[in-house]
């Protein structure tokens, strides 16, 4: 998911610096959050299995 939205973005000819402000915390944003969330589910789901 991250490497298309990245992908996509360059491919609009967006830059580096306005592609990652996505993942920051600035103005209340929460996607990191999100992020980790999604990548930390199943591990957590199998050890509470």
């Amino acid at each position: 998911m991250v490497a298309f939205e990245l992908s996509f973005g360059l491919w609009q000819g967006k830059s580096w610096s306005v592609l990652l402000e996505a993942y920051t915390f600035k103005g209340g944003n929460i996607w990191p959050i999100v992020l980790a969330a999604t990548l930390f589910a199943p591990y957590i789901g199998a050890k509470l299995r």
